[in-house]
Order: structure tokens, then C-alpha cells, then sequence
């Protein structure tokens, strides 16, 4: 039971690793953690992308 305890310990460090990786190498991803952490997620690069493919799916400006 320790030994499955570990294992999962390790692959969740190593996924939050892996995601802090692509965080730092990709420029998109980068950019929009700091919107995140700037409580400006509509500015980020990812939300303007969604925006355009899912125009459905975005509340119009002015709406709730």
C-alpha cells in the first residue's frame, strides 16, 4: 500500500513538472498565466482564440 502511495506521489509531481514546463517554453501558455494571475483572463491569448472558433459560446459584450 506504501508502494502505491508513492507512485502516485511521483506521478502527480511529475505531471505538475511537465505542466510547469510547457507553462515556461510556450509563449501562448506564458501569456496567459499571467492574465490568470492578473485576474485579466479575457486578455489572455488562449480566451481571444476560444472567442474566435467558439463564437457561440462567448456572451456578447454587455450580457450575462
Amino acid at each position: 500500500m506504501e508502494k502505491l502511495g508513492k507512485s502516485i506521489a511521483i506521478m502527480l509531481a511529475s505531471a505538475a513538472l511537465i505542466g510547469l514546463l510547457v507553462i515556461l517554453i510556450n509563449p501562448t501558455y506564458r501569456k496567459t498565466a499571467v492574465c490568470v494571475l492578473k485576474s485579466e483572463s479575457t486578455n489572455s491569448p488562449i480566451w481571444k482564440s476560444n472567442t474566435d472558433y467558439y463564437p457561440d459560446l462567448v456572451p456578447k459584450t454587455g450580457e450575462k
